[in-house]
């Protein structure tokens, strides 16, 4: 595989030359660009308009003096943020591609060679070689003549129309990308001279590529139309085909297998903290056997127009060699189903005698009742003010560096569901995190009632999922019903520096609609310095608004509310430059006048053992913190400035933590990371050297079992689960009993 770094123009007419052109292949783009239109005349209930229709549409849409959409010149203030200046979505350009594969040589034609009275044997040998011979005769006899026409190279075409906008636009016959498609396609060509046609990749979304006008456009795109020259009528190729790469057309089955079945199996230690994965029914996977059949039955019967095909995963399409020339979906693996998987490797009976006790299932005794008043009173007041639902940690990514088999990239969510949700850390993939977890229209209304984002650092694996979150944020709104303003409130992001450029860079590609505060605004000193002024109500109220001389800036403050937060605090931390760790403390309960504090989260980003951290997260009701290395590994995580196991534990325990979670683990621990319930050592000998290590390896042994959980992907933790988080660390470790199988090799799995 190899890279090609070619630009070329979109805002010009339906593209440029090709940005690739070897002995290979030759690949042309076509831009699409939609024009900016009346709403009327873009859509109706059924789809965008017809083919036929199109044309006079475009006709009216100049009539009535229908704008292009243009990009507005950035002018910017410090009010400004670049999403006011964005292209929007259905005006964005989309790039289709035609690719051509280079001629292939014509191969020794036997009928030109007994034409010529070639005699069989050594001398046609050397012909097919490619040998010129000197006959018996004295004629001299080239290895071309007696070579066949070269056959003309197959083509493909990747479709990306993205909108029901871009739709209308190609499917347009007087647009510039209409023209365009149908120059580069060869529909001008006669059928001899036109490249044929092998296959047709649709990236289209389910909601555009399932319309009545897709398939219309389909149906009646003479690009599209069946191979006719005699060269193509006795391939593979008589007919193109078209594969659909959307989740309908696949059956929607579960794509991430190996982290599903995690999931699956860690769903019989607890039902409520790890949900069934999705997809991963008897039903998704008849489904997509389903689609694959039908697919194989198209293929059979070649009448059909247009052939389309299920674009699965590890589905390939070959187009050379002509003997396996097609589609193949044999290395498509089965769907994956749940329940089969528990039962296959009878997860039920391993993990059934790690599970604590159900006291209402087994014989009551006083010690069982004894057990039940000691954990119920080592229960923080304000876990017990708290009913299911109202607060949840949701894992999006728990490990390191880059995204592996098991594990994503960083990325957690705190879903207050009554006042809405906290963004902390989106590595890449996290929106497509919330959609396996909770559905493609429920994770649309989680980003949509996002208060605020939260980034720790501007390590990729850390914040450049982002911009998918804004994106989808800004989808969800702007279709809300009863929306007519078509204005988008802008989203607080709470982040180091440096992520505003980021941000503001790809506000030009797309608008994201966010506000911007920086970490070194959001510290303790200045929450401190808010409270104080909160003490004069007049003098609050002069300033608020005012953003140089408020001690805090009023929009966090704003988001903090509307959470039920008395603070959202920043603390710097030791990792890379400007590297914070989050403070989030809920009020006190309500009706208990203050007397008892509200719960309090600390996540500590990456960072390496901290007295900051440490000082903050002090009675904490959960830190959730990195740990990324085991201990055996401290001089890796020194050098990279990460913590061990034991360093992450050892802070929640100085910090007086109820409960820690490990997270952000390197992708040599897949499943689990190696832990067993303690932190420390045996005491060293006076006679020792002193050692570099810190104080957690020369510490006496100590069980921190009883305080202590591991985060998964997908997990959800309900604070009223907190309690019973630590009791089912044994059920986790039974089921993976080897931490390290199936890892990462170690070059993939080093963290930042």
């Amino acid at each position: 595989m190899r890279t090609v770094v070619n630009t070329f123009p979109v805002a010009g007419a339906g593209g440029g030359a090709p940005t690739v052109m070897d002995d290979c292949v030759t690949l042309t783009p076509v831009v699409v660009r939609p024009r900016r239109r009346n709403d009327s005349l873009s859509t109706d209930k059924t789809g965008p308009l017809g083919v036929g229709e199109a044309k006079n549409a475009s006709s009216l849409r100049e009539s009535i003096g229908a704008p292009p959409a243009k990009r507005a010149k950035l002018v910017l203030d410090a009010k400004t943020s670049f999403s006011a200046y964005a292209v929007d979505a259905a005006d964005a350009e989309s790039v289709c591609y035609h690719g051509r594969l280079a001629d292939m040589p014509g191969k020794f034609d036997a009928s030109k060679a007994d034409a010529l009275g070639v005699p069989r044997g050594a001398v046609r040998g050397k012909l097919v070689r490619g040998e010129d011979v000197l006959l018996e005769d004295g004629r001299l006899i080239r290895s071309s003549d007696v070579v066949a026409e070269k056959r003309r190279g197959f083509s493909f075409v990747v479709v990306d129309v993205p909108t029901l906008a871009h739709l209308e636009d190609i499917a347009d016959p007087d647009s510039d990308a209409h023209k365009r498609f149908d120059e580069v396609c060869g529909v001008h060509q006669s059928p001899d001279e036109r490249s044929p046609l092998a296959v047709v990749v649709h990236l289209a979304p389910a909601a555009v590529a399932t319309s009545a006008a897709y398939t219309r456009w389909m149906e009646t795109c003479f690009a599209f139309q069946t191979n006719t020259s005699d060269a193509t009528k006795k391939t593979a190729f008589d007919q193109p085909r078209h594969l659909m790469v959307h989740s309908e057309a696949t059956g929607s089955a579960c794509v991430f297998r190996s982290a599903a079945a995690v999931n699956a199996r860690l769903h019989a230690v607890d039902a409520s903290v790890f949900p069934e994965p999705r997809n991963a029914a008897s039903a998704n996977a008849d489904a997509q056997a389903r689609a694959l059949a039908d697919a194989a039955a198209r293929e059979a019967e070649t009448s059909k127009s247009p052939l389309t095909h299920p674009g699965c995963n590890l589905s390939r399409f070959t187009l050379v060699p002509l003997d396996a020339a097609g589609l193949d979906t044999t290395p498509v693996p089965r769907a994956l189903v749940a329940r089969k998987v528990r039962e296959d490797l009878d997860v039920n009976s391993a993990v059934a005698r790690f599970l604590p006790r159900e006291p209402e299932t087994e014989p009551f005794s006083k010690d069982t009742e004894k057990e039940q008043k000691t954990e119920t009173g080592d229960v923080p007041a304000c876990l017990r003010a708290l009913k299911p639902g109202d607060v949840e940690l949701v894992f999006l990514g728990t490990g390191s560096s880059m995204p592996a088999k098991y594990r994503n990239v960083s990325g957690l969510f705190l879903d207050s569901k009554s006042k809405g949700g906290v963004l902390i850390d989106c590595g890449e993939g996290s929106f497509g995190q919330l959609c396996r977890l909770y559905g493609p229209d429920a994770a649309r209304e989680k980003v949509r009632n996002l208060r605020c984002a939260w980034i720790s650092h501007i390590h990729a694996d850390h914040h450049v999922g982002l911009p998918t979150i804004l994106i989808e944020r800004r989808k969800a709104i702007l279709n809300e019903k009863g929306n007519t303003s078509g204005s988008v409130p802008p989203l607080l992001v709470v982040g180091p520096a440096p992520l505003r450029r980021f941000l503001n860079a790809f506000s030009q590609v797309e608008p994201l609609d966010f506000e911007f505060v920086d970490c070194r605004n959001a510290t303790n000193e200045k929450w401190d310095a808010h409270m104080s002024s909160r003490q004069n109500d007049d003098e609050t109220n002069a300033r608020v608004g005012d953003a140089e001389t408020f001690p805090l800036d009023p929009r966090l403050v704003s988001a903090a509310t509307r959470l039920g937060l008395r603070r959202i605090v920043s603390v710097p931390v030791v990792h890379c430059a400007q590297s914070f760790a989050l403070v989030l403390e809920a009020e006190p309960p309500a009706g208990r006048d203050g007397a008892e504090p509200g719960w309090k989260a600390v996540y500590s980003g990456d960072t390496r053992p901290c007295a900051a951290l440490t000082s903050a997260a002090r009675d904490a009701t959960v830190l959730i913190h990195e740990a990324t290395f085991e201990d055996e590994l401290f001089e890796d995580a020194v050098k990279k400035k990460h913590s061990t196991t034991s360093e992450a534990i050892a802070t929640g325990v100085d910090a007086n933590c109820y409960r820690v979670i490990l997270t952000h683990f390197s992708q040599r621990y897949p499943k689990a990371p190696v832990f067993d319930g303690h932190i420390g050592g045996e005491d060293k000998d006076a006679g020792d050297e002193p050692s570099d290590a810190d104080d957690t390896t020369r510490m006496e042994k100590k069980n921190v079992s009883d305080r202590v959980g591991v985060a998964f992907d997908l997990m959800r933790v309900d604070f009223t689960a907190l309690p019973r988080l630590p009791k089912l660390m044994p059920a986790i470790r039974a089921l993976f009993p080897d931490p390290v199988e199936d890892a990462a090799p170690a070059e993939d799995a080093a963290a930042e």
